[in-house]
């Protein structure tokens, strides 16, 4: 699953994608590790009431750690459950929802916290692609993240003085692309162009 990236807006908050990507990551791991548990836990006590059932006949005959193994299972998914909470919170509350908690109570109960995953990544989604990022089957892609992480080094560099000769061009009716070109022509790459020109917010 792929989202196309949309025309950037403006600045990127690098901080805010890169703890997008994060609490995604982890939430999608924690909520494969809770299902995965789930279903091994389901599986062991089928297993061992079978095996209650027909004790006694051979070849079936109790298994004396079928019982802790669905602890093991149990413990793991109330583990992954709590992971979940915590992560969807952490989620929706980047992504500027003002009910994170309700997200973060509701990733405490199995198959509901199913659909609410779901919803999270179509926000999460949403939000990446209204900025430009690119989003995948895990979150932010490893491209997008990578030029969000250039876009930030770049923004380190820009001095005030950039920023208002992108102002002092467009107040002179200059377009753009041709303050892109000049920018170009006193030294910057093209990519480092555009995004102080579009961090540059217009007048008006």
């Amino acid at each position: 699953m792929q989202y196309e990236s949309q025309k950037r807006p403006g600045p990127v908050d690098h901080e805010a994608v890169v703890a997008v990507a994060h609490a995604f990551r982890r939430l999608t791991t924690w909520f494969v590790l809770e299902y995965l548990a789930l279903l091994a836990g389901v599986d062991i006590a089928a297993h061992a009431a079978f095996l209650r059932r027909h004790a006694g006949t051979a070849p079936y005959h109790e298994n004396p750690l079928l019982p802790t193994a669905w602890f093991v299972a149990m413990f793991v998914a109330i583990c992954a459950i709590i992971g979940m909470a915590v992560y969807a919170h952490r989620l929706t509350r980047v992504i500027g929802l003002s009910v994170a908690w309700a997200w973060g109570l509701g990733a405490l109960i199995p198959c509901i916290n199913a659909v609410m995953f779901l919803m999270a990544t179509l926000l999460a989604a949403e939000w990446c692609r209204s900025r430009g990022v690119a989003f995948g089957l895990f979150g932010p892609t490893r491209e997008a993240m990578a030029e969000v992480r250039a876009m930030a080094a770049a923004r380190a560099k820009f001095r005030p003085e950039d920023r208002e000769y992108v102002r002092n061009a467009r107040v002179e009716g200059r377009l753009d692309e041709e303050i892109v070109l000049n920018l170009i022509g006193i030294g910057w790459s093209e990519r480092e162009a555009r995004w102080l020109v579009e961090e540059v917010p217009r007048e008006g």
